[in-house]
């Protein structure tokens, strides 16, 4: 029965993990084609702009401005080429990512069925707790039965025990209640 529940929720990770990561691809995938549609458009629109002014200037060679503006149109085409590539790459990858199916849990060790049972005596062990329990609790009963009996009967000697244990218990919580005793003047000085 182990080794079908450790196999079973080992393939139930390992399904769940794919399905989750191939979601993220999918929604990743999506999102980067809008990205990647947009670039296009202005790429297309940085493009039109440059051939718009090499037909309306075919002699720009000999004016420093419209050197300049060719030289702006162009790194505009360029930086808008780059960003629809990197788009594009991206886009490739989410979709080598969405149709993916390597598993992400690498299983080491398999589970298996042991070869010999086990003998670390989980049966004798929980009898054995019982009986030990049982028997503490009938001790721990009897004490407290005789220490009500005793409560009741209040002889000088328990009240005395009981005033000398409160002094005890209060030592022992405040600390310092001793040290001042020692130093606190006496009586009959």
């Amino acid at each position: 029965l182990a080794v079908q529940i450790s196999t079973n929720l080992l393939a139930e990770v390992n399904v769940y993990n794919l399905a989750r990561r191939q979601e993220q691809a999918a929604g990743e995938r999506v999102f980067v084609q809008k990205q990647m549609d947009e670039k296009r458009a202005e790429l297309r629109q940085a493009e039109g702009e440059l051939r718009s002014f090499l037909e309306g200037n075919r002699l720009y060679v000999a004016s420093p401005e419209l050197i300049l503006e060719k030289n702006r149109l162009q790194r505009q085409v360029d930086m808008r080429n780059s960003l629809y590539s990197s788009m594009l790459q991206a886009y490739e990858t989410a979709r080598i990512e969405e149709v993916r199916d390597l598993p992400v849990i690498s299983v080491v060790e398999p589970p298996e069925m042991p070869i010999e049972p086990d003998t670390r005596g989980g049966a004798k062990k929980t009898l054995m707790g019982l009986l030990i329990g049982f028997v503490l609790g009938l001790v721990i009963a009897f004490v407290r039965d005789k220490l009500a009996q005793n409560k009741e009967a209040q002889t000088d000697d328990f009240v005395e025990f009981s005033q000398l244990k409160k002094a005890a218990v209060g030592d022992l919580t405040h600390p310092w209640r001793p040290v001042a005793r020692v130093f606190r003047p006496r009586p009959d000085a």
